[in-house]
């Protein structure tokens, strides 16, 4: 298995963990009520900012954030049709799957909430609004927000 910090064949050893046994239940048999550590929202966000495949497709989903997401409420035509078109899906995807080889990997729970937060960083700190993912403020701002389910094991 790859350790966290060489992410060479995640895709495939993630692939393999879905269709074991272990992996099924790890994945599936998930409890709403999880409490998550800042520090591995950070974690993530460096990985997504170290490896030059995860960085584009965080920049591209943070682009499609940005501007799409403000932009499809004034597009003409259908909401869902606009959304499903202009989606980065394979960035999305690659995302998604990378932040469940990363609960993987540490033996955590996966959760939207976690990749979410991360690629929040990311964009933040590839817009050069802080010089580490660490210090930017207001993702500990956000996590206050969810503060019944983050853990604040970062200190201030």
């Amino acid at each position: 298995m790859a350790d966290i910090e060489n992410i060479t064949g995640w895709r495939e050893e993630l692939k393999e963990f879905y269709e074991s046994d272990e992996g099924y239940e790890f994945f599936n048999g998930r409890s709403l009520e999880i409490s998550i550590k800042l520090s591995d929202i950070f974690e993530l966000a460096e990985l997504f900012i170290k490896y030059d495949c995860l960085r584009e497709a965080a920049e591209k989903v943070g682009q499609w954030r940005e501007v799409t997401l403000a932009q499809l409420e004034n597009m003409p035509g259908n909401y869902q049709e606009n959304f499903e078109r202009l989606l980065p899906r394979e960035a999305v995807e690659t995302c998604a799957d990378f932040e469940n080889w990363f609960a993987m990997r540490k033996k955590i729970q996966a959760d939207q909430l976690v990749v979410d937060l991360s690629l929040r960083i990311v964009t933040a700190y590839l817009r050069g609004e802080a010089d580490s993912v660490r210090t930017i403020d207001g993702v500990r701002n956000l996590a206050a927000v969810h503060e019944r389910r983050i853990i604040n094991d970062v200190g201030d």
